[in-house]
């Protein structure tokens, strides 16, 4: 990588080099804060144990990693893969990655659909196996 860094005549082969170790440094703090966001209802809750959504917070806390993911994509996107011969190209790196955040966001929503138990597809498969 150093030297493909180089013969680009980047003006910091060094952050091209260090990119990937950034990015999934990051990955380790978005995770981490997306689990802390996870939290269970209340003790003093009303609504009984078994009518209340286990999803809800779940998608809570992969929403605020995804939100930060992107952010500190785009961020050290600008911060390390800038350079004035191309100053647009950190732009195409961040759509790449904001596009890959945005297809992760559709499997879990399609996943969701297909193995959650308030959406149609399962709701059959129950009904089908009542016979």
């Amino acid at each position: 990588m150093q030297v493909l860094a180089e013969e680009a005549e980047l003006e910091n082969p060094e952050l091209f080099v260090w990119f990937s170790i950034v990015v999934h440094a990051f990955d380790i703090l978005v995770s981490t804060i997306g689990i802390v966001c996870v939290k269970g209802p209340p003790a003093s809750s009303t609504v009984p144990l078994e009518m209340q959504d286990p999803m809800t917070p779940m998608k809570k806390g992969y929403a605020v990693s995804v939100t930060l993911a992107a952010l500190l994509l785009c961020f050290s996107c600008r911060w390390m893969l800038y350079s004035a011969a191309a100053p647009q190209a950190w732009l195409y790196y961040s759509a790449a990655g904001v596009m890959g955040i945005i297809c992760s966001w559709v499997f879990m929503l399609s996943s969701q659909y297909y193995t959650d138990y308030v959406y149609e597809p399962v709701k059959s498969i129950a009904k089908a196996s009542e016979r």
